[in-house]
């Protein structure tokens, strides 16, 4: 196996075991935020989250979808952390989609499908004031990876799919 394709397969594995993205977002003035949320994944590495429509990185994603985004397991031991970085453009989903989004959601982490999840999960979101909102890739992935010794920053090539692990 090749050094790439062992990368390769790391980020692979750092998706799929990840239960959590962090987001960053920017408003027009430059004003950084950083929320970590819950993800899903579509099978060609779109990736959503929910979150509330009056949040200050929902908000923001309003004014400018740009965003970066990062993966990583936070119970690594020291001096081995491993973790995915990559560009994207955020989109919230339009009213009409938020429905059939909730549902969709709910079967791409198992523990999550239940007869109550889809419509009137996205009923019970849609009065709490929460969205749907879905993150395109605008940039490669990048593996970033400490040895103890050594950092190291590398663009690694993933092809979708990637299959989820489901929530406890």
């Amino acid at each position: 196996m090749t050094e790439e394709h062992d990368d390769a397969e790391l980020a692979r594995q750092i998706i799929a075991n990840s239960f959590y993205i962090t987001t960053a977002t920017c408003d027009l003035d430059g004003n950084p935020w950083i929320a970590p949320t819950m993800f899903w994944m579509d099978d060609q590495l779109g990736f959503f989250f929910v979150s509330a429509e009056s949040s200050r990185h929902v908000q923001q994603i309003q004014q400018s979808p740009k965003c970066a985004v990062s993966m990583y397991d936070s119970t690594q031991a020291e001096g081995t952390g491993r973790g995915l970085q990559f560009g994207a453009v955020a989109k919230i989903l339009p009213e009409a989609e938020q429905a059939a989004a909730a549902a969709w959601l709910a079967k791409r982490r198992p523990s999550l499908d239940s007869p109550t999840f889809g419509a009137a999960t996205a009923a019970r979101w849609r009065s709490n004031g929460r969205v749907v909102v879905q993150l395109l890739p605008s940039t490669p992935f990048f593996l970033n990876a400490w040895n103890g010794k050594v950092d190291t920053r590398q663009r690694v090539q993933i092809t979708p799919p990637v299959a989820l692990k489901p929530f406890a």
